[in-house]
């Protein structure tokens, strides 16, 4: 989970003797080595780091379309996060949508929407404040979970299952 990120740059000069043998001799070189890494501090936890799951419960396959299930989403930050903090709901999109996450039942997927009913992509990060509300940076937002079907594939009665992993980055 990214949280916070500090770029911290670090470089190292190093002697590097590199043998080249020439007609004449032995010459050496120096070679100047940087090295990039960002360093993550985690300062914030989504749903106090336990699971969050989504339940639809029975759902007759005719009103598939209909079935809707709410996704509580609870943010907590040791500190006030300095920065945008933004959201990702990272998962695999169906072969029918690309805005639906694929499950385990081919013809199947969810889709997403925010508190204020407008979609939520999948892979694609979103500002807490401005498309769900959160303008203290620690709270609590709902997403709406909806079935969704290609339309095209009979779906036969059963259970289902569907994972994606939620990212919070400061930036």
């Amino acid at each position: 989970m990214k949280l916070k990120r500090w770029s911290v740059t670090a470089l190292f000069m190093t002697a590097a003797l590199l043998n080249v043998t020439a007609a004449s001799g032995q010459d050496s070189s120096m070679a100047k080595v940087t090295i990039k890494l960002s360093i993550v501090k985690n300062t914030c936890r989504i749903n106090g780091d336990r699971a969050i799951k989504a339940e639809f419960g029975e759902v007759p396959v005719n009103k598939l379309n209909l079935a809707t299930a709410n996704v509580p989403i609870t943010i907590a930050c040791d500190d006030k996060p300095q920065g945008t903090l933004s959201m990702e709901l990272k998962g695999t999109e169906s072969a029918f949508d690309t805005h639906a996450l694929q499950t385990d039942r081919q013809g199947l997927g969810i889709t997403f929407t925010s508190a204020k009913s407008e979609p939520v992509d999948l892979n694609t990060f979103y500002d807490v404040t401005s498309k769900f509300g959160l303008t203290s940076k620690t709270g609590t937002f709902n997403l709406t979970a909806h079935l969704t079907s290609d339309s095209k594939t009979v779906l036969d009665g059963g259970e289902f299952n569907a994972s994606a992993t939620l990212i919070l980055q400061v930036s």
